[in-house]
C-alpha cells in the first residue's frame, strides 16, 4: 500500500442513470473528507482541451478525441482503453496526494474494471475497497433523468425533487443550472440499455474480485438513501 494513502478509503457507487450516485457521492464528500472522482469530469476536461482532429495513444492504440466526442454526445459509452487511461492516471494522482476516493461512474465496463480494481487495491489496499449497488427500476431512472439539470460550468447534476425545483445556480460552484441536451427520454433510454449490457456486467467483476457488493435501494428521498448508504458502509 502507498504510505501517502495509508488508512484511506475507496469507495465505489454502481447503479442504473438517475440511480442518485454522484448525489450521494457528494454527501461522502461533505461528510467524511472524500474525494469525488466523476469519470465526467475526467473526461470533459480532456475533452475541452483538444479539438476532434487531434489524436492521442491509450492502451497502445491511437484514438481520435472528435470520435470520443461524438460518442459521449449521442448517450454511447466512451471507448473503455480511453477512459481506463484518462481514469488511471488521475487515480495514481489522487492516491499520491492520500486522497480518499469515491466514484459515482466507473468503472463503466469490463475493461475498465479489469484495470482499476488492481490499481485500488495496490495503492490502497484490498481491504480499504466498498462497493455499493444502488437499485431503482426503469422508469425511475427516465423520470429522474429528463427532469434534472446540470450546471453549465461543473457539469454536476441537480437532482429533481422538491428541495432543488427554486435553484438557479449549482450549490457548488454558482454556475448556471441549464437542461443538459442529452437528457432527453430517448437517450436516456438508449443509456439504460448501454448500462445494463456494459455496465452492469461490473457488479459480477467486482464480487469475481473478491470485493463485498452492498445492495441500497436507491428509491426514497435523498435523505433515505443516504441513511442506507451509512449503515452499509458501517
Amino acid at each position: 500500500m502507498s504510505p501517502e494513502s495509508e488508512n484511506k478509503q475507496v469507495v465505489i457507487f454502481v447503479g442504473p442513470p438517475g440511480s442518485g450516485k454522484g448525489t450521494q457521492a457528494e454527501i461522502l464528500v461533505a461528510e467524511g473528507g472524500f474525494y469525488h472522482l466523476e469519470s465526467s469530469a475526467v473526461i470533459t476536461e480532456q475533452l475541452n482541451a483538444h479539438s476532434d482532429g487531434e489524436t492521442f495513444e491509450a492502451h497502445g492504440k491511437t484514438y481520435r478525441y472528435g470520435d470520443e466526442r461524438e460518442k459521449r454526445n449521442s448517450g454511447q459509452l466512451m471507448t473503455p482503453e480511453v477512459v481506463s487511461a484518462w481514469m488511471e492516471a488521475k487515480i495514481r494522482q489522487l492516491a499520491a496526494e492520500g486522497k480518499a476516493l469515491v466514484f459515482s461512474g466507473s468503472p463503466r465496463t469490463l475493461f475498465e474494471a479489469q484495470q482499476q480494481l488492481p490499481l485500488h487495491a495496490e495503492l490502497y489496499g484490498k481491504e480499504s475497497i466498498h462497493a455499493l449497488f444502488i437499485s431503482v427500476p426503469p422508469e425511475e431512472s427516465v423520470e429522474r433523468n429528463t427532469h434534472r439539470r446540470s450546471c453549465s460550468a461543473c457539469r454536476v447534476p441537480v437532482p429533481h425533487d422538491g428541495t432543488t425545483e427554486g435553484l438557479t445556480a449549482c450549490p457548488r460552484c454558482g454556475g448556471k443550472l441549464i437542461q443538459r441536451e442529452d437528457d432527453t427520454p430517448e437517450i436516456i433510454r438508449t443509456r439504460l440499455d448501454v448500462y445494463r449490457k456494459q455496465t452492469l456486467p461490473v457488479t459480477e467483476a467486482i464480487k469475481r474480485y473478491g470485493i463485498a457488493l452492498h445492495e441500497v435501494n436507491g428509491v426514497g428521498t435523498i435523505v433515505e438513501v443516504a441513511e442506507r448508504i451509512r449503515k452499509a458502509l458501517a
